[in-house]
């Protein structure tokens, strides 16, 4: 069997619009995702990750995420992954400004956890 290999594509950003326009057209409901995704020149993975995190925002924002814990039970909205994404930067840039140099991996080759600083 020879299969032709399927070329890679090149990775795409999209705005928030964009995908908030897609999800919409999802759930209108006369259409598939796998179809939705098609017209718009999507991958069908990257539309229904859209349509979840859509459903997961919107969970939110419907009643809390939070148990009187302090500690947020569930998948991550979308306001909450961007918080993490600064956050985790914040932590590189202070690493690397005591460190000199950011390492690639945490454990040496013993397989020891490295203390850094």
């Amino acid at each position: 069997m020879d299969r032709e290999k399927k070329k890679r594509r090149k990775r795409r950003s999209f705005n928030k619009e964009l995908k908030a326009e897609a999800v919409r057209l999802c759930k209108v409901g006369d259409r598939t995702i796998a179809q939705v995704a098609r017209d718009l020149d999507l991958t069908e993975t990257a539309l229904r990750d859209w349509v979840k995190q859509a459903e997961i925002d919107a969970t939110a924002h419907a009643g809390s995420s939070v148990h009187g814990t302090g500690i947020a039970s569930g998948p991550l909205t979308t306001q909450e992954r961007e918080e993490l994404v600064r956050l985790r930067r914040l932590i590189g840039i202070r690493f690397s400004s005591v460190a000199g140099k950011r390492p690639t991996n945490p454990l040496d080759n013993t397989g020891q956890r490295r203390f850094c600083g």
